[in-house]
């Protein structure tokens, strides 16, 4: 299945997304923000095709911050990336406008929403000749 790198400063939110996609078969690693997702990036999870973020993760980066380091750098053109918020829905509308996030899904979400969002955003499409 995918590699995914879950991010969040939410421990118990955290663990239940590893817990949802390791039951999907998925390689899941996860940061508690968004410097550690970086970190992450370079080192264990280099080849992830999925990265799920937190919008508001205190303190540093946001979520939004996040997605558009990895997209300026380039370093990860594989990385789909999908936007997590309870909160700030503007964050994520930007982020969508921009093309730095591929989708959002809105917290609280039931885990067949994520299983949902993981699988459109990690299987390959068919090519349109």
């Amino acid at each position: 299945m995918a590699k995914i790198l879950a991010v969040d400063d939410d421990t118990n939110l955290l663990r239940m997304v590893v817990v949802i996609l390791e039951a999907q078969r998925h390689e899941v690693h996860y940061a508690a923000n968004g410097q550690k997702a970086l970190e992450a990036l370079e080192g264990t999870a280099h080849d992830a095709t999925l990265m799920i973020t937190d919008m508001m993760m205190p303190p540093g980066m946001t979520g939004l911050e996040l997605a558009r380091t990895i997209r300026q750098g380039h370093q990860h053109p594989q990385l789909k990336i999908l936007a997590l918020t309870a909160m700030n829905r503007d964050l994520v509308e930007a982020g969508l406008n921009e093309k730095v996030f591929d989708e959002g899904l809105p917290k609280p979400f039931e885990p067949e929403e994520l299983i949902a969002a993981v699988k459109r955003l990690t299987q390959p499409t068919a090519d349109l000749a």
